[in-house]
């Protein structure tokens, strides 16, 4: 009995470290929030909120920026236009890719009382010159979104112009996970 319990104690170690061997591995080559802010990228950032009211994105807008000087960090105040039915934020180049991410996340549950999930996207414009791991979505603007499904929120989930979806956790070295279901379809600005 004492040689079968060894030899699976050594079992357990052989396949504990080659999962932990696998995982280093797959961690180097995927896409990382850390490697895609390293990568940094130049474009247009763009968040289109609808069914909102002027003072509920005021509230948003100087909640996320005070939020942001209390642990630190600053952010640039987005330029606001009100559109028919929409308010376009239009945050400045100095947005980095998680700050977007973290914008749009915040303007989806800005309001302890209700989520605005429908109500928000945001596009991240990545030009034709993109480089390192921005290269794979060169000329594209990706649209930002949280679906309704949503109980984590923590994230974003990022879809392409061929309706393929991702999604951002936010942890630094989270990945950018492919999904296998579409969320919600890709729509450009209007």
């Amino acid at each position: 009995m004492k040689p079968l319990i060894f030899l699976a104690i050594i079992a357990l170690v052989l396949v504990s470290l080659y999962c932990v061997a696998r995982s280093k591995k797959n961690s180097q080559n995927s896409l990382t929030m850390e490697r895609l802010c390293q990568d940094q990228t130049d474009g247009k950032r763009i968040i289109r909120a609808i069914q909102m009211t002027k003072s509920e994105v005021e509230n948003a807008i100087n909640d996320f920026i005070k939020l942001n000087e209390e642990n630190g960090s600053e952010v640039d105040r987005p330029q606001v236009v009100q559109q028919e039915n929409a308010f376009m934020l239009y945050l400045p180049d100095s947005t980095t890719y998680d700050q977007f991410c973290y914008w749009v996340n915040y303007m989806v549950y800005s309001n302890k009382d209700k989520k605005y999930n429908n109500n928000i996207t945001g596009w991240y414009e990545v030009p034709a010159n993109a480089k390192g791991v921005w290269q794979q979505f060169a000329n594209q603007r990706l649209m930002f979104f949280i679906p309704e499904t949503d109980t984590e929120y923590d994230n974003v989930y990022v879809m392409t112009k061929d309706n393929i979806c991702y999604k951002q956790e936010f942890a630094f070295r989270a990945s950018f996970i492919l999904q296998s279901k579409v969320y919600r379809e890709y729509n450009d600005i209007p």
